[in-house]
């Protein structure tokens, strides 16, 4: 099943950066839900399966340039459950660590990855490559 939402707009955090939720992105595989307490927006998406799942953003760079991003996740499985970083269709990080942290309503960021934008829009896509992930709330 494939959930589509064409969603360019964002919020921002407390701290001054850009939230994207995934609750907005696009959607193949995930589902989405509110099961777990504390994610931000309306929900956070699920992955379902152990390869092919993904969540892909949309994001407008005002101008072309590295930018930090990390993600907002909670996994409380038996480890960790990496997923495949891709900026506009190139490969950034092959297994990006989603490490415990330390229940499903307990949420967590990611490292910060500098990934380099165009100006104007760009796909940023986590992809499951071998071990479901885990809860996604959002981009940061």
């Amino acid at each position: 099943m494939v959930f589509i939402a064409v969603y360019v707009g964002s919020t921002s955090s407390t701290i001054g950066q850009t939230i994207y939720e995934a609750e907005n992105a696009t959607l193949s595989g995930p589902s989405i839900l509110t099961t777990y307490t504390g994610y931000s927006g309306t929900g956070y998406a699920d992955y379902n399966n152990v390869s092919g799942d993904y969540v892909e953003f949309l994001l407008n760079a005002s101008s072309a340039g590295t930018y930090p991003v990390a993600f907002r996740y909670a996994n409380g499985g038996a480890g960790d459950r990496p997923l495949q970083l891709n900026v506009n269709g190139v490969t950034v990080v092959g297994s990006l660590s989603f490490p415990l942290s330390g229940g499903w309503a307990n949420w967590a960021y990611t490292a910060t990855n500098s990934v380099t934008f165009n100006a104007g829009i760009n796909t940023v896509r986590i992809t499951a490559t071998g071990s479901s992930g885990g809860n996604e709330d959002h981009l940061l």
